[in-house]
C-alpha cells in the first residue's frame, strides 16, 4: 500500500493491497469473502475512529493475495488527516 491523498468526499481511488505471509509471499485468499476483511479509519485531527462503510472484494486471481477496499462517502465525509488499517478474519481458512 502506497500513500495516496483523499480529499473530503472522495471514493477514488480504491485501497488496494497484497496480503503477505510471514515470508513476504502472497496469500492465497480462495474461499474469502469480502465478510472476512474489515477497515478503521482514525482522524488524526479529531480522534474520531469509525469502521468503513466501503465493501472488500478479492481478486481478480485469488491466489495472489490481492484485496481491494472500496470507499463509502461516509468515511471519508470528515476533513482532516487520517491513518487506516485493515484486518482478515480468517475464520475456518487457515493462512
Amino acid at each position: 500500500m502506497g500513500i495516496s491523498p483523499l480529499y473530503q468526499g472522495d471514493t477514488l481511488p480504491a485501497l488496494q493491497a497484497t496480503i503477505l505471509d510471514d515470508s513476504n509471499n502472497p496469500l492465497d485468499l480462495t474461499g474469502l469473502t469480502l465478510t472476512n476483511f474489515s477497515v478503521v479509519i482514525k482522524n488524526l485531527y479529531t480522534g474520531q475512529v469509525l469502521t468503513g462503510a466501503g465493501f472488500w472484494t478479492v481478486g481478480p486471481d485469488p491466489t495472489k493475495g490481492v484485496v481491494t477496499y472500496s470507499w463509502n462517502a461516509a468515511d471519508t465525509a470528515t476533513a482532516g488527516a487520517g491513518s487506516n488499517s485493515g484486518a482478515v478474519d480468517w475464520g475456518r481458512f487457515s493462512p
